[in-house]
């Protein structure tokens, strides 16, 4: 689910509606990576929704006579099929830790963060600071 991307030290953390426990709302997580060009393009991709059909329109149109594109396009299928396969596990990882060792931390202090143009991001902090919470026996 993260591409390989390094996180922050304490790069995920799970923050609760205080309206809403996290008995109703579970929570939203955030992620922080550490600082990568790649990060905003492939959102980009994302956002767009089209990388799947511009790939395949591009190996449609390759001349069939190129051996080397011929070659290429399986080992593409099969790259994009393990890199959903990793995807998948470290989505499991992530649900993991957000459902047994995050309920255990907490937000403390802080500020509002704000976006490229200086906008307020809702529900967005830096410069907190993380908690451990006791565990209840």
């Amino acid at each position: 689910m993260v591409l390989g991307f390094k996180l922050e030290e304490k790069g995920i953390c799970r923050v609760y509606d205080g309206e809403h426990p996290k008995k109703s709302t579970g929570g939203v997580a955030h992620f922080q990576f550490k600082p990568n060009e790649q990060i905003g393009k492939l959102l980009d991709a994302y956002d767009s929704n089209i990388a799947n059909i511009t790939l395949d329109e591009y190996l449609d149109s390759i001349d069939k006579s190129d051996h080397l594109l011929n070659a290429i396009e399986p080992l593409l299928r099969s790259a994009i099929m393990v890199w959903m396969r990793q995807a998948i596990e470290s989505y499991h990882n992530i649900v993991w830790f957000l459902n047994h060792q995050a309920t255990e931390l907490v937000v403390t202090g802080g500020e509002t963060a704000h976006d490229d143009e200086g906008n307020p991001i809702p529900g967005a902090k830096e410069n907190f600071k993380i908690k451990v919470l006791k565990k209840s026996k």
